[in-house]
């Protein structure tokens, strides 16, 4: 049985200039030395556990407290870690929204001390930074996954839109052209008409009626005659054969439709 993938890391980075960091220096002001051990504590989690962020939940401060049994209240760890929201150590409005402590330094650390593991995973609500940089992420928010793919999915069924509407336009000018030169549309005539933009574009399907109709032969066969034979030219170069240009005998196309 394979082992899950580690998600938390073994140990953290801890700056040298900690102490004359002006949150910091803040914190201590405001909360006395204890609040150091509390900090450390806290990243110590953060980093072990999930790797980038730790729920806030009820337990959390009596945890700590716990842990560190050097005679710091559940009480005065719960008031440390507000004036650490406070002074910016931790997002406010991850708190806020997800109810989780979490920093953009807190998930660089990770992510960079991560980018050599394979599937690490994370969730898209959370994020505070810029991921492109890293190919080893999994998504494990899937209401992200399916926002992104509904978007995705919107997004191509606008494009099949506006390409059946593009499509329909087309289509629509050269039946109006021929109601207008040919004479009576039926179903199987509109059917005709539409495979035959679908074939050669509507550019090349209005120029060759307007020569059948030109030329006294406003018939759909001899429209396709001058289709076909215009592509014909286009793979022989233009209508060039052995140096000589072919010439199209109009006469020699059926009547009809």
């Amino acid at each position: 049985m394979a082992r899950p993938n580690k998600q938390g890391l073994d140990y953290f980075p801890l700056d040298v200039n900690l102490l004359t960091n002006l949150k910091v220096r803040r914190l201590i002001s405001a909360q006395g030395i204890n609040s150091i051990a509390v900090i450390i504590e806290l990243l110590c989690r953060i980093y072990q556990g999930k790797g980038y962020y730790i729920e806030r939940s009820n337990d959390l401060a009596f945890l700590i407290s716990d842990a560190l049994r050097s005679g710091i209240s559940e009480g005065a760890v719960e008031e440390i870690i507000k004036k650490a929201i406070e002074l910016g150590f931790f997002d406010a409005n991850m708190l806020d929204d997800f109810g989780i402590l979490t920093s953009e330094s807190i998930q660089k650390t990770f992510f960079e001390a991560t980018k050599k593991r394979k599937g690490v995973q994370y969730d898209g609500r959370f994020l505070l930074i810029s991921i492109n940089a890293y190919n080893n992420l999994v998504n494990v928010d899937i209401n992200s996954i399916n926002a992104h793919h509904n978007e995705q999915s919107k997004e191509k069924k606008s494009k099949e839109n506006k390409i059946k509407e593009n499509k329909t336009k087309e289509v629509s000018r050269v039946v109006s052209y021929f109601m207008n030169h040919f004479g009576e549309l039926t179903a199987f005539t509109s059917d005709l008409l539409a495979s035959m933009v679908d074939d050669f574009g509507e550019s090349s399907v209005l120029d060759a009626m307007e020569t059948a109709v030109n030329k006294g032969k406003p018939m759909l066969n001899y429209v396709q005659g001058i289709l076909r034979n215009k592509e014909i030219d286009s793979k022989n170069g233009g209508g060039v054969i052995r140096g000589k240009r072919r010439e199209i005998d109009w006469s020699t196309e059926p009547d009809g439709l």
